[in-house]
């Protein structure tokens, strides 16, 4: 009997629910014991007995873990997305507990961050979504068992756990590196066009500079730049004649 009771206490705490509700829970635990007790009762005791950890067992289940068995995660931390499902008619309140199993080939282990606790569920089948902070996952699978407590700690055993697997592929930080150094070599690139347009602008000044007007260069056009030789030839043969 004393089992039936520890059941249905662990099953009481987690419960936000009316008075009437738990007292119920109650008298049915005490009709248990009473005709557990009573002579000639036991079989009748033996019934209720079933029938109360029948229902106490389908109650627990109907609060349950719900995610993906497994997620992909771009890097070595993150958040993994649980949610907690109630099916009950009654509000819930109880605690998410994470282990991550061992594996031999895991060079370091993977941390589980704090998040708020404990949970409460809203009752007809609504879930309370809860984000599970991931640091320092190795590359490849880790997996994590998670199961269902009381606010005080006690496990739901009619609960179902879960196992997740978190598959860390690393490759978050391999795409940063690259954009920055997709980033490095356009900015380069930027000044080195930037340069190159400055020099040949540079350069063109100086050749137009080169050609103007009044410029020296050689030759007998720079002696006498305003003369030209068939005026000369025709004031010399003008002097003659006079």
């Amino acid at each position: 009997m004393s089992s039936i009771g520890t059941q249905l206490s662990v099953y009481k705490s987690i419960l936000q629910a009316s008075p009437s509700y738990l007292q119920s829970l109650d008298e049915a635990l005490s009709a248990t014991e009473s005709a557990a007790w009573r002579g000639g009762g036991e079989p009748q005791g033996v019934a209720l007995r079933s029938s109360l950890h029948d229902y106490l067992a389908y109650a627990e289940s109907k609060v349950k873990i719900i995610t993906s068995a497994e997620v992909p995660m771009a890097g070595a931390s993150g958040p993994v997305p649980v949610s907690i499902q109630n099916g009950l008619r009654e509000t819930v309140e109880v605690r998410l507990n994470v282990i991550v199993v061992k594996t031999p080939r895991a060079t370091s282990p993977l941390i589980i961050g704090r998040f708020k606790e404990p949970i409460i569920v809203l009752p007809y089948e609504a879930s309370a979504p809860v984000r599970l902070p991931v640091r320092a996952a190795p590359q490849g699978a880790t997996v994590l068992q998670l199961s269902l407590s009381s606010p005080d700690g006690t496990p739901l055993t009619f609960a179902p756990p879960v196992q997740l697997t978190v598959q860390s592929t690393r490759y978050g930080r391999a795409i940063l590196f690259l954009i920055g150094a997709a980033i490095g070599v356009f900015i380069l690139t930027s000044i080195y066009r930037g340069v190159r347009r400055r020099l040949r602008d540079d350069s063109h000044v100086v050749n137009e500079e080169a050609g103007a007007p009044g410029s020296v260069v050689t030759g007998t056009s720079a002696r006498h730049p305003t003369e030209a030789p068939d005026d000369l030839a025709d004031a010399r043969r003008w002097a003659d004649d006079a």
